[in-house]
């Protein structure tokens, strides 16, 4: 809880028609070394299964479930941020068990440095791949900073495990609803929010040392629909700044081509491992075709549009 001095801190985790699966990330925070003064459950359900698995736990001080008919984790998250005052504000995923010193780890950071508008951490695999699947991760073993749009490709933690403070978000005008899971453009609304807040002067940290664990598992049959998704989300959050006139992002997407065509990219592989050049290239085009047309909100940044539940 809040202590004297201290940033006032919530924890955002947002769900859709997981049935009583945030239970568990819920326990994983509540237990860490520090205890959030509030906890959101952003509940997009569409049906009443995760309010029913909470129980006891509506009962805990912290924990807030808080019933949404928005669609997709970008309005999710806007709706979270919207209902707390804390400053500063920590992300994870509905299938993920927070570690013990994670949420103490991203806040000590943040104070500690007051440039630092944005963060992430690693996202450990919950288990071994199988025959049949794998668990998605993302495993970075030294500290990474960008400091400008230019240093964007030094940086590619997901909202599975990120920091930010509240008056960025105000800055930027909240995550961008078409993008990420369960909007139109599918992924990358945490390329796209880091990327505006480097163009707004912030600067974003990529830690080892925050950790969550990932029991999301994918079956190797799904994979193929995985990195499409993710990669034309992508590709759709690059292009933006583009047609914003923000051509430094051309730097990043030079240095992430040629990552990904020597296979040194950590996204790729958090996903499996196998090689899926061309599928990721044709997915990517696609989304970067998408984002170089799609009518952009030039006050917030964000594309035009919205999706309701």
């Amino acid at each position: 809880m809040q202590e004297s001095g201290r940033s006032t801190v919530a924890v955002i985790i947002p769900t859709r028609d997981r049935g009583g699966q945030a239970t568990r990330t819920i326990r994983t925070v509540l237990a860490g070394k520090l205890v959030p003064d509030e906890l959101l459950l952003i509940d997009q359900s569409r049906d009443d299964r995760t309010l029913a698995a909470l129980g006891e736990l509506l009962d805990r001080a912290p924990v807030r479930h808080l019933p949404s008919d928005t669609q997709g984790i970008s309005a999710a998250l806007n709706v979270g941020v919207a209902q707390t005052k804390a400053t500063l504000i920590a992300i994870t995923g509905d299938d993920c068990s927070a570690t013990s010193d994670w949420l103490q780890s991203l806040v000590a950071e943040l104070e500690a440095n007051p440039k630092v508008g944005v963060m992430f951490g690693n996202i450990r695999p919950g288990g071994p791949d199988t025959e049949s699947g794998f668990h998605p991760s993302y495993i970075r073993e030294a500290r990474s900073l960008a400091r400008r749009p230019r240093d964007k490709h030094l940086i590619g933690g997901t909202s599975a495990c990120m920091a930010l403070r509240r008056d960025v978000w105000e800055v930027l005008g909240g995550f961008d609803e078409m993008l990420g899971v369960g909007a139109p453009f599918r992924a990358a609304e945490d390329a796209d929010f880091s990327m505006r807040a480097l163009q707004a002067g912030f600067e974003v940290l990529e830690i080892p040392g925050a950790e969550v664990v990932h029991h999301g598992f994918v079956r190797w049959s799904d994979r193929g629909e995985l990195i499409e998704r993710n990669w034309f989300g992508t590709g759709a959050a690059l292009a933006k700044p583009l047609r914003q006139g923000h051509w430094a992002v051309l730097v990043p997407l030079l240095r992430l081509g040629v990552r990904w065509m020597l296979g040194r990219s950590r996204i790729a592989r958090g996903l499996g491992g196998r090689p899926s050049r061309i599928r990721t290239a044709f997915a990517f085009m696609r989304g970067f075709g998408v984002g170089l047309t799609h009518p952009v909100d030039r006050t917030r940044g964000s594309f035009r549009g919205s999706v309701r539940g």
